[in-house]
C-alpha cells in the first residue's frame, strides 16, 4: 500500500469505492495499482492504493490497514466488518472476501435480494463501509462499554447515530429528547441558553420522518425549543461526563431495544 489518505464524505468525487488506474484498466492481472475508499459512520474515509494485483486483497488485508490508520485495537475485528453498502442493499464481507469481485458483481446481489427496479439498480453505486459486526451480541459489545478506547467508542456511537436520524429505529419521544441531548452534548458542549443556536439543527438531531410535519402519528411536535429542553436536560443530568461516558450512554438507550446492533 502506498499509502492512507483520510477523505470527508463530502468529497464526491472520490466517493467510488474501488477503482483502477485508467492505464490499467485493460488487464486485471498486470494491474499495478487498485485505489479503494473505506468509508466509516463518523463520515470519514480512508483512500488506499494498494500496489500489485490490488484487486485480489481480502477483507482481513484492508481491515488490518484500517486498524493501523485508526490506531484500533487488536480485538476490533470482533466488533467491527468491512460492509459493501449502497442505497439499495448492504452486505456484510466475510474475511475471505475480495471487495473488488464483490463490487464487479453488485448488479447481481441487487437483482437478487433487493426490491428495486433495473434502471435504480443501473444506477446503485456501493461503497465499502466498516460497521458494527452483526454477530456481535450486545452482552459481548456492553464488555467493551467501559474499556474500549474512544476510537472504538466514537465508530460505535455514530453508527447508532446514523440509524436513529435516517429512521432505521423507531422509540419513544423520551427517547429520542435523551438522544437529541446527548448528542448536543457531544456537538455543541455545555448547554446554550440561545435559541438562535439550535434553528437550524433539528434535522440533524431528529429522524427526518418527525421533521417534515408538525406532527407526525399523534407524536410531539419537533421544535427548536424541544431541543433546546432536550440539551438542558442532558446537560443536568449528564454535564460531567467524558466523552466515552457520554457515548455508553447515548449507546445504553439505544441498546433498550431489541433492534439494535
Amino acid at each position: 500500500m502506498a499509502g492512507v489518505e483520510y477523505l470527508t464524505e463530502t468529497e464526491e468525487s472520490v466517493r467510488a469505492p474501488i477503482y483502477l488506474k485508467d492505464e490499467d484498466h485493460g488487464d486485471l492481472e498486470g494491474a499495478d495499482t487498485l485505489e479503494i475508499v473505506i468509508w466509516l459512520r463518523d463520515k470519514k474515509g480512508l483512500h488506499m492504493e494498494l500496489q500489485g494485483n490490488g484487486h485480489q486483497a481480502k477483507v482481513t488485508e484492508l481491515f488490518e490497514k484500517i486498524r493501523e490508520s485508526r490506531n484500533l485495537p487488536e480485538y476490533a475485528n470482533k466488533i467491527f466488518s468491512l460492509w459493501m453498502v449502497s442505497p439499495l442493499l448492504e452486505l456484510r464481507l466475510k474475511d475471505d472476501h475480495q471487495p473488488f469481485e464483490i463490487a464487479q458483481l453488485w448488479d447481481r446481489f441487487c437483482m437478487e435480494y433487493a426490491d428495486a427496479k433495473r434502471d435504480e439498480i443501473a444506477r446503485d453505486e456501493p461503497v465499502v463501509m466498516v460497521q458494527r459486526n452483526v454477530f456481535l451480541s450486545l452482552k459481548d459489545e456492553k464488555l467493551f462499554w467501559n474499556t474500549a478506547p474512544e476510537e472504538v467508542m466514537t465508530l460505535l456511537y455514530h453508527e447508532a447515530q446514523y440509524n436513529i436520524i435516517n429512521g432505521r429505529y423507531l422509540l419513544s419521544d423520551f427517547d429520542y429528547d435523551s438522544l437529541a441531548g446527548i448528542q448536543a452534548l457531544l456537538e455543541k458542549g455545555p448547554f446554550s441558553r440561545s435559541l438562535e443556536s439550535y434553528k437550524d439543527d433539528i434535522k440533524n438531531y431528529y429522524p427526518h420522518f418527525l421533521c417534515k410535519s408538525k406532527k407526525w402519528r399523534g407524536r410531539k411536535p419537533v421544535t427548536v425549543e424541544r431541543l433546546k429542553e432536550a440539551h438542558q436536560l442532558a446537560f443536568e443530568n449528564t454535564g460531567d461526563m467524558t466523552k466515552s461516558q457520554l457515548y455508553c450512554q447515548y449507546l445504553s438507550v439505544c441498546a433498550k431495544y431489541p433492534f439494535y446492533g
